[in-house]
Parts: C-alpha cells; structure tokens; sequence
C-alpha cells in the first residue's frame, strides 16, 4: 500500500546552499526503482532554512530499505531522523485525505504553497474529520486554490498536515480571506460550525524548491 513520509529539514545558519546542494546529489537515487512515486519540495520564504519535503512511496518497506541504504540511518526514522547532523529533522508517515485533496483546473503551477501543520483535540478528532470533509465541496467553488492536499499521520490520526497551492503570495494575500474566516480557518479548525477543534497549529508560506 502506498504511503506518504513528509519531512522538515531544519538548515543550521550557514549551510543552506551546501544543504541544498546535497538534496540535487541525492535526488537522483530516489527513483521508482526504489519505490519512490513522487516527490515535492518546499522552501519557507520568511525563514529559508525550513525545508518541507513530501515523498510517496509504493511502500513503508520500501521507504524503510532506503533509509537504511541510500540515507544512512536506522530503518525506523521515529529514531533515524535524531541522526541526522548538523541540522534537525523530523518526518511522519502518511495517508492523504482524498475526500479533501483536489487538483484545481488551472495548469499553471503553484508558485506559493501554505504548509499547514496541527494538532486536533483528541475529544474532536470525528467532528474535526466530519469537518474538513464537508470543507471538500466549498473547497472546489474556490477557484483561486491551485491544488489543496491534506494527509493525517498514519500512526497519529490526530496529527495533519496540509498543502494548498497559489499562484503566487500577492494573489494569496488577497484572496485567502473568505467573509470572516481565513480558508485555512475554514478548512482545518471548524470555526464555520462554532468553536476551533484543534489542539495546536502552525503555518509555513513556502515556495516550490526543485531539487531534479
């Protein structure tokens, strides 16, 4: 079964371009022969050394084999990512959210991504999965969105991360508020229906990296 790793690299002060540079190198041993599917890279515009990436792979086998051969670290990443030096890392597996997930008509792609990473209250996660279902809908009348992608951890289905796509951070910054609500407020915290249902969240505005 296929399945998801989304990462963030944390790049000490300094090691940025060397960093990145290493990512290129890398890139080219992640291929489908390893089972790798897909991947997407995003870099933090107001804080550059924050780099989330998002990999799906045919398998968890498979990504475990290539932490272990091509990464150089323990098959488990739980405990593998506390290896990584001289920056930090953190990675969860995932499954995407496919009643949510959509790709806009627009082929142009995004050139600004909001990164949305948060915590549902354990009493609310039904009404919070409820909740960001029905959002699917409303989603797909807002034209602006390139493509919205949202995944829960396959081990913490309280814990989620979302990706929604612009065209650019103008045209966010002027369209991300509907009515009252900003759209990450109306997808991810069920303001619309009364009282926030997360337990923590934070929000990364990024730009596509390419690394191929």
């Amino acid at each position: 079964m296929a399945i998801f790793t989304i990462c963030t690299a944390i790049i000490p002060e300094g090691e940025l371009e060397k960093q990145i540079r290493g990512f290129h190198e890398a890139e080219k041993r992640f291929t489908r022969k390893i089972g790798v599917l897909q991947r997407d890279f995003y870099q933090c515009i107001q804080q550059p050394h924050i780099i989330w990436s998002n990999t799906k792979w045919t398998s968890e086998k498979a990504h475990n084999d290539a932490a272990w051969s091509i990464m150089k670290v323990r098959k488990d990443d739980r405990i593998g990512s506390a290896y990584f030096e001289p920056g930090l890392y953190f990675e969860i597996f995932c499954n995407e959210i496919n009643e949510i997930s959509y790709e806009g008509s627009e082929k142009e792609p995004a050139g600004m991504i909001v990164v949305s990473h948060g915590l549902v209250a354990l009493k609310q996660l039904e009404r919070w999965n409820e909740s960001v279902c029905r959002m699917s809908k409303e989603l797909r009348s807002f034209g602006r969105l390139r493509f919205c992608r949202v995944f829960y951890n396959y081990y913490n289905s309280a814990e989620f991360i979302g990706f929604m796509g612009w065209k650019n951070l103008r045209d966010y910054q002027r369209h991300r508020m509907i009515n009252d609500l900003t759209i990450e407020e109306l997808v991810y915290t069920g303001l619309k229906n009364g009282s926030s249902l997360l337990a923590a969240y934070n929000q990364f505005q990024c730009k596509p990296l390419k690394v191929k």
